[in-house]
């Protein structure tokens, strides 16, 4: 987010700290004029969104726009500095070296700016600054204005798949085929995120306003995160991933909302939203829930976003959130597997395996209350078993057996699987520890 204007304690201590004197006298010399000549224009951003996409685009406008540098230097309590550099992911694993804190000095023309990048001294924030002579005062304001436009028409987080810190998400290859759900519960899914997004220009052809606020609630390992991973994958728009972690407070609900917008058409995958959105009256940070209420309200009816949510405990959150159209028009029970889920589960799971007169019917019976995540661990236990007891083909390959899932039942119903790891996180076979069910026979 941008602020306009001086505030605060912030500003008070970068007026007359000794950062000042030295970029004075800097301009001074550059600009060949009295130091009551010297004004100088400046933009504060919360976050790093607006940040990496200004030193990103900055190389491409200042050559699109003639603009000669002159010199590049740092100032600091120690004297000049060359200035600092920060490798930015621009793509899955590529990076790119730029400029986050340091001073340009610009020529074009008769015309001389000192363009400085600076952390500020308020939390999580970022200054764009020029410094320029009292006779190029338009130029110069328009220059941030004409920079920061620049750098949203050429964004390179647009279409990206990254999370709320702007990492990208590691491609994966999960479709909707890699999970096992109820017909209805998938079609839902796909009509309301995929079904939307193909049919945008339809929308707005239509002058039909983008509208979809989804939460996914169901226990732990029963394939929240992977619908998000499947919808990551398979969304032909930009998918920004949250976690509780990223939002510590309001300004950073605003910040990623902020995002979605610049980022539209986008999908935003809120996990475990009863963390930071509990009941107003047991909740210990107002403003954040207050935050993300209001940005709710704006942010799916009058922008190409879906949002979706993720919780293990949706009667936590509060009502406001949950059941007002604007905020949330669909919850989806993402539950436990029923006997016909966990069979479907069980056919998936083993299907690169050899099984030796291995009823899975009655393993889909006896593993009542699994979760997905359960069924998933049971089969990889019975491989391991397989490989113990030497059950294996002349060509190294598992057989399984019966015994192998009958005598690990109860011991891994009683084991504590940990969910799916997040987006950012490489797990092989992850999968499978995010399979749901389905209730109703396959066609």
């Amino acid at each position: 987010m941008r602020k306009e204007t001086i505030r605060g304690l912030s500003e008070a201590i970068r007026l007359g700290n000794w950062h000042t004197d030295y970029m004075l006298h800097e301009a001074q010399v550059f600009f060949d004029c009295p130091a009551d000549s010297v004004f100088r224009a400046y933009n504060e951003y919360i976050g790093k969104y607006f940040r990496n996409i200004i030193v990103i685009a900055l190389d491409a406008f200042l050559i699109a726009n003639q603009f000669k540098v002159i010199a590049q230097k740092s100032i600091s309590s120690g004297g000049f500095q060359p200035p600092k550099k920060e490798d930015i992911e621009i793509a899955p694993n590529v990076f790119k070296s730029c400029f986050t804190e340091g001073c340009f000095f610009l020529e074009k023309e008769n015309t001389r700016f000192i363009l400085e990048f600076q952390n500020s001294y308020s939390h999580d924030g970022w200054w764009a600054t020029v410094f320029y002579k009292d006779t190029s005062e338009c130029l110069a304001k328009s220059f941030l204005k004409d920079l920061e436009v620049y750098a949203k028409e050429h964004n390179y987080l647009r279409k990206a798949k990254v999370d709320a810190g702007l990492t990208f998400i590691p491609k994966s290859e999960y479709t909707w085929d890699d999970i096992v759900l109820p017909l209805k519960t998938k079609a839902e899914l796909q009509m309301n995120v995929d079904g939307m997004i193909s049919n945008i220009d339809l929308y707005r052809k239509n002058n039909i306003k983008f509208k979809r606020g989804l939460i996914l609630k169901g226990p732990p390992g029963t394939g929240k995160t992977l619908i998000g991973k499947i919808i990551c994958n398979s969304a032909d728009c930009t998918f920004l991933w949250v976690t509780p972690r990223f939002l510590e407070r309001s300004q950073h609900v605003k910040t990623v909302c902020d995002m979605a917008r610049e980022l539209s058409p986008s999908i935003l995958f809120l996990e475990d939203i009863d963390l930071y959105s509990a009941d107003r009256r047991s909740v210990g940070n107002a403003t954040l829930l207050g935050e993300l209420m209001n940005q709710l309200d704006g942010l799916i009816e009058n922008h190409f976003i879906i949002v979706i949510a993720t919780t293990n405990c949706v009667d936590d959150v509060e009502e406001a959130v949950r059941n007002r159209p604007g905020r949330f028009d669909r919850i989806l029970d993402i539950d436990l597997p029923t006997v016909t889920g966990r069979l479907n589960m069980l056919q998936l799971f083993t299907g690169t395996y050899k099984l030796d007169n291995v009823d899975l019917q009655d393993i889909a019976v006896k593993t009542e209350k699994y979760s997905g995540a359960h069924v998933k661990e049971l089969v990889i236990t019975a491989a391991i078993t397989a490989i113990d007891e030497k059950s294996l083909t002349e060509d190294g390959f598992v057989i399984l057996k019966s015994a192998y899932f009958n005598d690990n039942i109860a011991k891994v119903r009683n084991k504590k699987i940990e969910p799916v790891a997040g987006f950012g996180a490489s797990m092989p076979n992850s999968a499978s520890y995010e399979i749901e069910e389905d209730n109703e026979p396959h066609p």
